[in-house]
């Protein structure tokens, strides 16, 4: 069995609730809008600094974005609006203990890694700063809910809704085979992705040539992620291995970038899913492909 038809049967193509082509089009219009929304100085002055003041930096930048995205796309476009179910966008309960575990296991496995490194190249292994008493809790506990609420804004933005619902409506365009339709909802969906991060390149004060080059790196990031969530069927586990790779927090300084260790274990945890169905078991149950949506 070839991987391209095995993800075309895959649980979350299979079962979604289909939405509408103009609440599609809205949700990305909207998202796009507010990504730049985001970067710009004032909102960050008038809007996120003074929050972030006020609660004496537990609502970071980070969590106060994120959590109006979840609140205006997630919870009042796809659940209110466009009435999609927690589970059509990925978010069933079964899975969430397998994802804890698994995101857990990678960002140990990633320390293990670097330790290794420091040893075979005698190197000394040097503790990174931001684990060290008291900036432990400044750099790693108050970033750390706008980390995974981040990770999952963009999870089921771009995995969970977009993937699954162009996958859909492609069979309207004219695209024979399924093979051919994950092919083009998923170049769709992740360039999408890719598209998202110049906000930040631009902010990051990046050249066009290294936009561009940030920019085809996310989006292949992003199909390896929805690799893995067709694999899986878990999206949370896609939402925490989306998290470490952001911010590794390897307890050791080295020439090795810690995110590239975390993208090569998940590469190997995505390639042993077949071996590991008993350990990462689907999030939900099979269901008969779902009704056309009425509108």
């Amino acid at each position: 069995m070839t991987l391209v038809p095995s993800l075309t049967r895959a649980r979350p193509l299979r079962t979604v609730r289909p939405a509408s082509g103009a609440l599609i089009l809205a949700v990305v219009v909207i998202h796009s809008a507010l990504t730049a929304l985001f970067f710009a100085p004032d909102f960050q002055m008038f809007v996120s600094r003074p929050m972030t003041e006020a609660t004496a930096g537990v609502a970071t930048h980070v969590l106060v974005t994120n959590a109006l995205e979840f609140a205006v796309l997630i919870a009042g476009c796809m659940v209110v609006v466009g009435g999609l179910r927690l589970g059509d966008l990925g978010l069933h309960r079964r899975g969430i203990a397998v994802a804890v575990l698994a995101t857990l296991v990678i960002w140990g496995l990633t320390q293990l890694v670097m330790h290794a490194l420091s040893v075979v190249t005698n190197t000394p292994a040097i503790l990174n700063p931001v684990w060290m008493y008291p900036m432990a809790s400044e750099a790693i506990g108050r970033p750390l809910p706008g980390l995974f609420i981040a990770a999952g804004v963009e999870e089921v933005m771009y995995r969970g809704f977009l993937l699954p619902q162009l996958y859909y409506h492609a069979r309207g365009w004219g695209l024979r085979g399924s093979g051919r339709r994950l092919f083009v909802a998923l170049c769709i969906s992740q360039l999408l992705f890719g598209v998202n991060h110049i906000p930040a390149g631009i902010a990051a004060e990046l050249s066009a040539g290294e936009i561009a080059s940030y920019v085809t790196m996310a989006a292949l990031v992003g199909v390896f992620f929805s690799v893995l969530y067709l694999r899986t069927a878990n999206l949370w586990l896609v939402i925490g291995l989306h998290a470490v790779l952001n911010q590794p927090l390897s307890f050791y300084l080295s020439p090795l970038d810690p995110s590239l260790v975390v993208l090569i274990l998940g590469l190997l945890l995505t390639l042993a899913i077949p071996f590991l169905r008993r350990v990462l078991p689907p999030s939900t149950p099979s269901s008969p492909p779902a009704s056309p949506p009425t509108g």
